[in-house]
């Protein structure tokens, strides 16, 4: 069935469901609550909605996965290591990044188990497929890798960049998933050798373009795969995004795929690393990353459970929040999750700071709350329920 939902200021009532919610308080459990962010994005009302990441794939690249860490037990549906040139088998991984591993800390916070143990991730039934970033041994160009004894320049060093994040996506794109997490970032002010802070300081879309060229053309692809991109904003205290989450600045044809996520602490204020969405706020959230101390609660590869904060630990809350919209509307396409995120996000003030506001998945997982434009939606057969007052312009 296709459905288009095209008003002219028109504000819809909200339907109320017609099946009680479960209690609010029991998922308000001591693994919950022993990762705050849970509770700071609502995630417990999706939950009493009965919407838990089930029958959804996030992917994600990053260092890896360390599969055989309790919280991932049966959340693991396969991936591939680039830095070992190995795939993953179902329930199989490693971080490649020890210790403590950024890359299973960040799939924590989207899908670890809700097993009565530690912590759980946002999205706890669903599956994770990991990627790890690195360059496969079969490419054999290694002229611009700095792997040989001389000193990198910078343009060796955004080549190899660009051939090591656009291997990722593109295998990534293959798989068509809906959701993919990136919790990585290519601007680093510190360094001499990477002078751009942020997307603006690019100047054009064509320096973009021959900066990162592979990049550009593996998010193309992404975006032709029908993925929604979650990437985090970084965390050089910019007024505005790194490249990777601001790229549709430049290239506007990404828009529809693309959610950029900033972090706030649990006062709910920006963290103060925080790139802040900036230009990208057209496409921006915000979620928990923690300040630096004591920060957000995930998944050690080494063992047990360990605090990190940035907006790298932000980015996966949305990620998970996506994966419960998916859930709960099964025929959204990444525009329909883009939009139903941001459309019910609680507001916190400037845009330029926030974008759309603290994701709300509670509310998002009962629908958008506003259309932009319009939503033209194919049901694929199924049936739902848009429960959320509804304002817009169009849709």
């Amino acid at each position: 069935m296709l459905v288009q939902m095209a008003l002219l200021s028109l504000t819809l009532p909200g339907i109320v469901h017609a099946d009680s919610e479960s209690s609010l308080e029991q998922w308000h459990t001591k693994e919950y609550k022993r990762q705050p962010g849970l509770d700071m994005i609502n995630a417990a009302k999706a939950y009493s909605l009965g919407f838990t990441g089930k029958g959804v794939t996030v992917g994600y690249l990053d260092s890896g996965i360390q599969a055989n860490h309790p919280e991932f037990a049966g959340a693991i549906a396969g991936g591939f290591d680039f830095a070992n040139n190995t795939p993953y088998a179902n329930g199989q991984g490693v971080d490649t990044q020890p210790p403590a591993g950024h890359g299973s800390h960040v799939a924590g916070i989207i899908g670890a188990r809700r097993d009565e143990a530690g912590m759980h991730g946002v999205a706890f039934n669903s599956q994770l497929f990991a990627v790890a970033y690195g360059i496969n041994t079969d490419d054999d160009d290694d002229d611009d890798d700095g792997g040989d004894d001389t000193t990198p320049t910078p343009d060796d060093i955004r080549a190899f960049q660009d051939r090591m994040l656009s291997n990722g996506w593109n295998y990534l794109a293959q798989f068509k998933l809906p959701i993919i997490n990136s919790s990585l970032g290519l601007n680093d002010c510190s360094r001499s050798y990477n002078p751009p802070c942020h997307i603006v300081d690019y100047g054009s879309a064509q320096s973009a373009l021959e900066a990162q060229p592979l990049i550009i053309e593996s998010f193309k692809n992404s975006a032709q795969a029908g993925s929604l991109m979650v990437f985090a904003t970084g965390n050089e205290s910019q007024d505005h995004p790194d490249f990777l989450a601001g790229s549709p600045y430049w290239f506007p044809e990404l828009k529809d795929n693309w959610l950029a996520v900033t972090a706030v602490g649990e006062d709910g204020s920006l963290a103060v690393y925080a790139n802040k969405c900036g230009v990208s706020a057209e496409w921006c959230l915000t979620a928990p990353g923690g300040q630096w101390a004591p920060g957000i609660n995930s998944v050690n590869s080494d063992g047990g459970y360990i605090y990190k904060s940035g907006t790298s630990m932000a980015s996966p809350h949305v990620a998970g929040g996506a994966a419960l919209v998916k859930e709960a509307f099964p025929y959204f396409t990444a525009y329909h999750l883009q939009q139903t995120l941001l459309t019910t996000a609680t507001p916190l003030g400037d845009p330029s700071i926030y974008g759309w506001g603290l994701m709300n998945v509670g509310k998002a997982v009962q629908g958008p709350a506003q259309f932009t434009r319009l939503f033209d939606v194919d049901t694929l057969g199924y049936h739902s329920t848009f429960a959320n007052d509804i304002s817009g312009t169009g849709g």
